[in-house]
């Protein structure tokens, strides 16, 4: 054989450093939880969750995703059942846009010039599930009212909220920016949500 059908010792190293894909998206209907599509690209599906590749792996070695359905834990965290599990009950609402108001919300989220603030109410601390340190919360910034075009997704630990009586989070984008061309979702954790925007 040739020495250029080998590869060289640089080559290989190169092919060891190579960085893999570690974040999926698992594309799924709404009002079924019927997974559709597992890729590690975005695709033209309107409701998906990105997770990473640990958590869909056995969709690659064992098991068939056609088979299963997604679900969400009251933590946010992605549960997958089997298609003939009856138990699976599928909120076709998993998502809850915050919007502006003036109530007396358990989570309200502001916007200023210098990024989102978290502001929870303490009434909250009386709920059993305050008692889930660990839980985590996440929060959808997209175009207006378009779940579909996702601008940023942020990642909140339940006990940093409790521990903080306001949680600032900068922006990292120019959208962010324009709240006037932005929603932000989330996946129902407390009991009320709300939004005001801080001018000054």
């Amino acid at each position: 054989m040739d020495d250029d059908e080998f590869l060289t010792p640089e080559q290989l190293e190169e092919i060891l450093n190579t960085k893999y894909v570690s974040e999926y998206y698992i594309y799924f209907d709404k009002d079924t939880g019927n997974i559709v599509a597992i890729s590690n690209e975005k695709l033209n599906y309107e409701n998906f969750v990105q997770v990473e590749f640990e958590e869909i792996e056995r969709f690659f070695n064992k098991d068939n995703f056609i088979n299963f359905k997604i679900n969400f834990d009251q933590d946010g965290s992605v549960k997958f059942l089997n298609r003939n599990q009856s138990e699976l009950n599928f909120k076709s609402n998993i998502v809850e846009t915050i919007r502006l108001n003036e109530n007396d919300n358990i989570l309200t989220v502001e916007w200023s010039k210098a990024g989102w603030k978290f502001i929870m109410n303490n009434r909250f601390l009386q709920h059993p599930r305050a008692k889930s340190l660990n839980a985590k919360l996440f929060f959808y910034i997209t175009r207006d009212n378009n779940i579909n075009l996702l601008i940023r997704q942020i990642e909140i630990q339940l006990r940093n909220l409790i521990g903080n009586e306001e949680l600032l989070i900068p922006f990292e984008t120019e959208n962010e920016k324009n709240i006037e061309s932005i929603s932000m979702f989330t996946l129902p954790f407390f009991e009320s949500y709300g939004m005001r925007i801080n001018n000054d």
